[in-house]
Order: C-alpha cells, then structure tokens, then sequence
C-alpha cells in the first residue's frame, strides 16, 4: 500500500504542480482515486450520466489521493465531510451545484464539448495559466506534499485495522 500511495501521490503532486492546464473529462464515475484526480485537475467537466463517490471508507481505508487537501478546498468543509463520512453518490447535476466540476453537458454534446474546452486550453496563454495555478496552489496554508504525507500514514493504519480484510471482501463481493 506504501508503493501504491506513494506512486498515486507523485502522480498527483505532477497533476497540481504541472506548468499546464489540466481538465479531467468525466463520463461515467469517478470513486476513490478516481474523484481525487478530479479533485486534483484544475477543470472538470462530465456528462449529464456522470456520478461522484469518495468509496474509501466503503472498503475500509482511510481517504487518500489527496482528498483532505482538494475536497475541502473545492466543496467547503461541511460538504467535505458529509461526502467521506456518508459515503453519498454525487449525480452530475450536484457535482456541478458543489463546484465538483466547473459545468455539465448532455450526453449527445459532451465530447464535443470536451474536445473544444481541452482545445481552448491548449490554445490560451499556457505561461500565464501556469502562473496562476502556480499561485492558487501556494497560496493555501499546507502544501499538497505534506498533505499527502499525513494521507499515506492513515493509510498505513488503516490497512492494519481488523476492518479492512473483511470490508476490502465485502466490497469485492458485492
């Protein structure tokens, strides 16, 4: 879990410190891992079919993925914490609503409008969007690396936990 975590967090420190705009494309679910490299990208969009779900506590492990360092920041404390402790499915529609995701698009519009936004971004003024995400970034109090580092550490307990083998079972089963 170590290797795993470690490996899953340089690739979102790359994700938040990359020099570049990065869009997450959604259409289908994001659980886990998947909702925290949305979390991490700096614009998301999905499909009107599209579904959000935290899933961690569902198997029996701690949040990762950055989670305690995006979430809070992009959908308020509160929410934040209804949506790890509750586990609850977040349709397209509320995404959009919690700031999940910056806009919604019906499913027969959705690639063309993925196509257009990434070209947009692609196409702007790469140096000054890297500046500013730079800036949005150091501009919180705790820095992603250590988030990440009291992240992996939960993980470690968790996976030692006598929860875990039976919940990580349950969840494969079912």
């Amino acid at each position: 879990f170590r290797i795993a975590a470690l490996w899953w967090h340089q690739l979102l420190h790359k994700v938040i410190r990359i020099p570049k705009p990065v869009l997450a494309v959604v259409n289908g679910v994001a659980a886990g891992g998947g909702l925290g490299l949305v979390l991490a990208s700096d614009m998301a969009i999905c499909s009107e079919d599209a579904k959000f779900v935290c899933a961690w506590h569902t198997i029996g492990i701690a949040n990762d993925t950055a989670t305690s360092y995006t979430l809070p920041r992009i959908v308020g404390m509160r929410r934040a914490i209804e949506l790890m402790l509750t586990n609850r499915t977040l349709t397209a529609e509320e995404a959009a609503d919690w700031g999940v995701v910056n806009r919604l698009f019906k499913n027969v519009d959705f690639k063309m409008a993925a196509d257009r936004i990434a070209a947009e971004l692609a196409n702007g003024p790469t140096h000054l969007q890297a500046i500013a995400k730079e800036r949005f970034h150091s501009g919180w109090l705790q820095p992603v690396e250590e988030c990440t580092e009291h992240e992996i550490q939960n993980v470690l307990s968790s996976v030692v936990d006598p929860h875990f083998p039976p919940a990580l079972r349950d969840f494969l089963a079912g």
